[in-house]
């Protein structure tokens, strides 16, 4: 029992990274409550839950990254938007025509949750980007959008995933309103922990192609016998 509830102990540690991100969790829907800060509260959600992976302070990294990504993360949000109110209310309108079993609706529906879910899936990785790398607004969009179409698979089980209960809010309203618990207290830290997991790799590789190799790889390769 005392190694149980030591506090190495791998129990004492998965209760205190669960508690973690239930925190990170209620801290990103309260930055979320103006809506125009949702780009800077994925950003900081983001920052908080690679600082959890790494073992360092989240709650500092989840304040950093809202302060330092406030400006272009808002900006890119406010850019993209408008995209998703046109995209979602053109999937609503004509899913509303396929209830009336108009001919082309089905056909229009699919393309416009198609281009949804694909302006979705670029809006996380933008924010998801930008957590780990400074750059200009327009390179941010730009390099979520490269992300999104060289990561499609991880790309899109990220979009899907950190977006769900908005998606539920619209299409599953009695689903979201059963699930309420999850979504205030857990669910949005767990798709951010997600996600920085699935982009661990392929960030890494982008550092090392910015920064090089490490001085210990680079080491390692010239003590290699040819």
């Amino acid at each position: 029992m005392k190694s149980i509830l030591s506090y190495d102990s791998k129990f004492m540690k998965t209760l205190e990274h669960v508690a973690d991100t239930m925190l990170l969790n209620i801290l990103f829907l309260l930055c979320c409550i103006p809506v125009v800060t949702i780009g800077a509260a994925w950003c900081a959600l983001f920052s908080g839950c690679r600082a959890l992976s790494e073992d360092t302070t989240p709650f500092r990294s989840f304040f950093r990254g809202l302060r330092s990504g406030f400006k272009r993360a808002t900006l890119a949000w406010l850019i993209l938007l408008p995209v998703l109110a046109v995209l979602v209310y053109t999937a609503m309108v004509v899913w509303r025509l396929m209830q009336l079993k108009f001919t082309m609706a089905l056909f229009t529906f699919i393309i416009a949750m198609i281009a949804l879910i694909t302006v979705l899936c670029v809006t996380t990785m933008v924010f998801l980007f930008y957590s780990r790398f400074e750059c200009t607004v327009r390179q941010l969009l730009k390099n979520g959008l490269f992300m999104h179409l060289g990561y499609m698979i991880r790309s899109t089980i990220i979009g899907i995933g950190c977006w769900f209960p908005v998606i539920a809010f619209f299409t599953l309203p009695y689903l979201f309103g059963q699930l309420a618990p999850v979504w205030l207290l857990l669910y949005f830290g767990v798709a951010a922990n997600l996600s920085v997991w699935l982009m661990k790799t392929p960030f890494a590789r982008l550092v090392e192609q910015v920064e090089g190799p490490k001085p210990e790889q680079v080491q390692e390769e010239e003590e290699v016998p040819v």
